[in-house]
């Protein structure tokens, strides 16, 4: 059971690289196995809430070099093994 990659991002041994791609939301089908999410470099302009609620793995999230203006008080929610913000 292949986890469905979220377009026109990359997935590669739970890493889901989605840098640079213009992107201006954050994708929402990001499999539950990810441990590495890329999304630098991109147009995204909030990060709703619980939107990684169901990456409990995800150790690395890389949002710079966007233009956010929104962050939710539980935007980040259930990230429990996240080392690298």
């Amino acid at each position: 059971n292949v986890p469905i990659c979220p377009y026109p991002c990359t997935c590669f041994n739970g890493v889901v690289d989605c840098k640079d791609k213009d992107l201006t939301e954050i994708p929402r089908n990001i499999p539950d196995t990810t441990i590495e999410l890329r999304l630098e470099k991109n147009r995204i302009i909030e990060i709703p809430p619980k939107i990684f609620l169901h990456l409990k793995k995800l150790r690395r999230l890389d949002i710079s070099n966007n233009l956010i203006a929104t962050i939710y008080p539980d935007s980040f929610a259930g990230l429990k093994s996240l080392n690298s913000l």
